[in-house]
């Protein structure tokens, strides 16, 4: 009997991902069957990858829905030799190794496949999480058919080291959006970005970009156009087609802008399909040439003809009076000066409505308006918008350890007012956080105020740092459960190599940044902060963190079961 950490008995394996090994295991200590993804030692080299990527995958553990694969546990084993991350477990495969077998799917199960998807996006959206790194061998289907969403968190790992992202990158850039191939932000519609590639693929068989190369890859997806998938497949219909090219837009804000959005298209599109709009087109009418016998018809046919006409004129005249109005653009997530600017270019008039608080949205930025984005607005009518003021309460986030500049931005829920204080640090890096006030988890309303001290160094000149490090993830914390880095530096310099974890951009929202002592943190679109680290050697020190308790999220469907890896022999069968 072979254990893993001296308590997942090995059942069986089940296959491997790019970075870990996936086991089916029994869990000793309550009798259950669990996935078992185990860190391959050829990325447990890479410090500033496995600590990102166990900090993302802590950062997603309170995501509870029936489409996202449930994550139980984090651990190491007695010699801090490798890690491991334990989710829930159910037979099936992943829709990369269905694509194998199956170049493209039935229209009907995928969209299917699809809103499952997206349901499980849509769930971490209002929780601030995007995936960001989304693509087929994250959506696992089981053998009844049922969709679980896996890989949130992953994402994080991989920008924290410059080796994992060449290394994974080819794999993954096929689904990638624009923005975040160039670093330019990850929003909510850059998962609906990938959602609409793998629709793409599964409708047709194809991907809208291909090549050989990440590079080629990615000019492909910055500059070609994509061929209509209709042109591929005739069975689709002119409206779906259209939607598939529209969330795959390489404008962030010209996409469908969110998962639930997409949700309602798509169950549309599937409503039209299930009552018989979908059927091919026909390609020609054969006439037949008139005969004496033939005759009689003539006028009743001209009858016909007169009414069509009749028809047709009346839809002209709407056509010229709609065509009068546009479409309502899409604010949401803009902040005030872009979205003037925005109106203003289409000469719309505008209003500015009262602020509200938003849990989707940071401070500072547009949280609603009216009419919708999409709606139709003549050229008098104005459009009403509102600004977010932020969350009405937020718990304190874990930011130890970061930047101040991507501390503030995973403060900007809560337009907390900030006081500033610096010490000197022998173990903290300059400009990052040694402490807060109040502490991690505590529950504050919208506007508290925050002590941040920040470090100076280790003032002078004690602080010095070695070209390389060895280090260890402590995950002592009960309280959050949040990693903290500690160095085996033979002179006791560890700090300067720290890996320091630039925060998830899963809403539209950064904080600006002020030299005051004393602000108020306001919201504004900027890239995704980024901060390289050195690859440097490892060993993993991980005492399982508390669980957190949370409420289940609502959810409208049925609950579904999931896995955490595919089995060899595992069939779906989609006819």
């Amino acid at each position: 009997m072979e254990l893993l950490h001296n308590r997942y008995e090995i059942i069986k394996r089940l296959s491997d991902t790019t970075v870990c090994e996936v086991y089916l295991c029994k869990d000793n200590t309550n009798d259950t069957s669990v996935s078992v993804y185990k860190v391959k030692s050829s990325f447990m080299q890479d410090v500033s990858f496995v600590n990102g990527l166990t900090q993302g995958i802590i950062d997603c553990r309170d995501l509870n829905h029936a489409n996202t694969l449930k994550f139980i546990d984090v651990d190491t084993d007695p010699d801090n030799e490798s890690i491991i991350y334990v989710y829930e477990y159910a037979d099936g495969v992943s829709l990369k190794e269905v694509f194998a077998r199956q170049a493209k799917l039935p229209l009907q199960k995928s969209i299917e496949i699809a809103v499952n998807v997206l349901q499980s996006l849509d769930n971490a959206h209002l929780m601030g999480i995007c995936h960001g790194d989304l693509y087929t061998d994250d959506v696992f289907i089981t053998q009844d058919g049922h969709v679980k969403v896996r890989g949130f968190g992953r994402k994080d790992g991989i920008e924290q080291s410059s080796i994992a992202k060449e290394h994974l990158s080819l794999e993954t850039i096929r689904y990638q959006s624009p923005e975040v191939l160039e670093n330019q932000g990850l929003y909510e519609s850059s998962d609906v970005y990938s959602v609409g590639v793998i629709l793409y693929q599964m409708l047709t068989g194809r991907l809208p970009f291909d090549g050989n190369t990440s590079v080629e890859i990615a000019t492909k997806i910055l500059r070609d156009a994509p061929l209509s998938p209709r042109m591929i497949n005739r069975d689709l219909s002119a409206s779906l087609s259209s939607l598939i090219l529209e969330s795959i837009n390489k404008e962030y804000n010209a996409r469908v802008g969110t998962a639930s959005l997409f949700i309602s298209r798509l169950t549309d599109a599937l409503r039209g399909y299930k009552q018989g709009e979908y059927s091919a087109p026909k390609e020609h009418i054969a006439i037949k040439q008139e005969t004496g016998k033939d005759k009689k018809s003539v006028i009743p046919m001209l009858l016909v003809l007169f009414v069509v006409a009749c028809v047709l004129t009346a839809a002209i005249t709407v056509v010229a009076i709609n065509g009068k109005k546009m479409q309502t653009p899409n604010l949401i997530g803009l902040t005030e000066e872009e979205a003037i600017n925005k109106l203003q270019g289409l000469k719309l008039g505008f209003n500015k409505g009262e602020d509200r608080f938003s849990t989707d949205y940071g401070a500072g930025v547009i949280c609603d308006q009216s009419p919708k984005a999409g709606e139709k607005i003549g050229k008098k009518e104005k459009v009403e918008y509102y600004l977010s003021k932020g969350a009405p309460e937020i718990k304190m986030p874990y930011i130890i350890g970061l930047d101040y500049e991507t501390a503030k931005e995973k403060l900007s829920m809560g337009n907390f007012t900030i006081e500033l204080k610096e010490e000197f640090s022998n173990s903290v890096p300059d400009g990052s956080v040694i402490s807060t006030s109040p502490e991690t988890g505590v529950t504050l309303s919208n506007g508290a105020p925050i002590t941040i001290t920040i470090s100076k160094g280790s003032g002078g000149g004690s602080y010095t740092s070695s070209g390389t490090t060895s280090g260890r993830i402590n995950y002592g914390n009960s309280e959050t459960g949040a990693p903290t880095y500690t160095g085996d530096n033979p002179e006791g310099n560890d700090s300067e190599d720290r890996p320091r974890r630039s925060s998830k951009q899963g809403k539209k929202v950064s904080s600006q940044g002020s030299d005051t002592p004393t602000e108020t943190t306001t919201s504004k679109k900027t890239d995704e902060g980024k901060t390289s680290t050195k690859k440097e050697e490892a060993k993993v020190d991980t005492p399982k963190p508390q669980p957190k308790e949370t409420s289940k999220p609502s959810e409208s469907h049925s609950s579904y079961s999931s896995s955490g890896g595919s089995t060899p022999d595992a069939t779906v069968d989609f006819e």
